[in-house]
């Protein structure tokens, strides 16, 4: 309905409203006497009577109401970044924005219908764009058919964001989603796809574990050779001999240690680019006597070169097998 319908159509309410009150006043008013032309009352006065000028009174109230209603239909929208006026219609081709001012970040843009190519019927405009919120259910649902229900606009770089929310999601700009776990600068966020990057996401197994150090003397593989002595600390590199990558984070790795001395004695490792002072406070496999073999998992960080840093309190020698990694 365009706006010169409408205004017809109230202007032909008003005129029938003012028949209805002709029609009335023609009713209350008082007959005249033939001869004479004296008006004569046709019913008795009483507290039930509505007098005339009330009853045009209230009736000239729905006339003003009436005319009160002329609303030309028009779009609610506004300029760019300028308050929601209901009545105003946005010229411009940029999408219509809705601003809370007193409240830091959050932004509401409702779809420019004069664009040729009109935005979103909701965009985020701030750090937060729309929070859906609920007492035990979901806080938000978002339903569509034929396209994906929620879309993340690709950042404009590659990797996670610099700075971390818990829960907050990200794409970058080839595509990959990270999760962020742990609020911070930049924070941690987990890759949740399987695309190259580098940063912390969900292991990758090697289809057969590969040798990645041993210290045994004649054994295949590089890196220093020989027992390892009471509190001697060797940087090895394990991607070297097993084909892990480098630059990935954390190794997925079995630590065997054999040919023990002494009662007790434990080994640690740690990523090669870490320094420890004195001797480890943690271990990641002990032994109880001499002559033992003994193996157990671990999984450690690497530097971005792939070594990694064996520490043994007593004389063993150490094999490493390279399970998996971290990105």
């Amino acid at each position: 309905m365009n706006g010169n319908t409408a205004e017809h159509q109230l202007w032909e309410l008003v005129r029938q409203q003012q028949q209805r009150i002709d029609a009335l006043e023609a009713r209350l008013a008082p007959a005249a006497e033939p001869e004479t032309g004296a008006e004569v009352e046709t019913e008795p006065v009483g507290e039930s009577r509505v007098g005339r000028r009330a009853v045009f009174g209230l009736a000239g109230v729905g006339v003003a109401a009436a005319a009160a209603m002329v609303i030309r239909p028009e779009l609610a929208a506004a300029a760019d970044n300028d308050p929601l006026i209901l009545g105003a219609t946005n010229t411009s081709t940029f999408s219509t924005v809705y601003t809370k001012t007193n409240v830091e970040g959050i932004g509401l843009a409702v779809s420019n219908t004069n664009g040729t190519n009109p935005d979103p019927a909701i965009k985020g405009t701030g750090r937060i764009g729309v929070q859906g919120t609920g007492v035990g259910g979901a806080g938000g649902s978002f339903a569509a058919e034929g396209v994906g229900q929620l879309r993340l606009e690709p950042a404009a770089t590659t990797g996670p964001a610099p700075i971390g929310q818990l829960g907050s999601l990200r794409v970058d700009s080839l595509g990959d989603l990270y999760l962020c776990t742990v609020a911070g600068t930049p924070g941690t966020w987990v890759k949740l796809n399987n695309q190259t990057a580098n940063i912390v996401q969900g292991p990758t197994f090697l289809p057969v574990s590969k040798r990645g150090y041993d210290s045994r003397p004649g054994s295949d593989g590089s890196g220093t050779k020989g027992k390892f002595a009471a509190a001697e600390t060797r940087t090895v590199n394990i991607a070297t001999d097993s084909g892990m990558p480098v630059g990935k984070s954390a190794a997925i790795v079995n630590i065997t240690v054999t040919s023990t001395e002494t009662g007790f004695g434990f080994v640690s490792i740690y990523s090669g680019a870490a320094t420890v002072n004195g001797e480890p406070t943690f271990s990641n496999i002990n032994w109880f006597g001499p002559g033992q073999t003994l193996a157990n998992s671990a999984t450690t960080a690497v530097s971005p070169t792939g070594t990694i840093k064996i520490f043994a309190s007593a004389p063993t020698n150490v094999i490493i097998d390279v399970v998996g990694y971290y990105a």
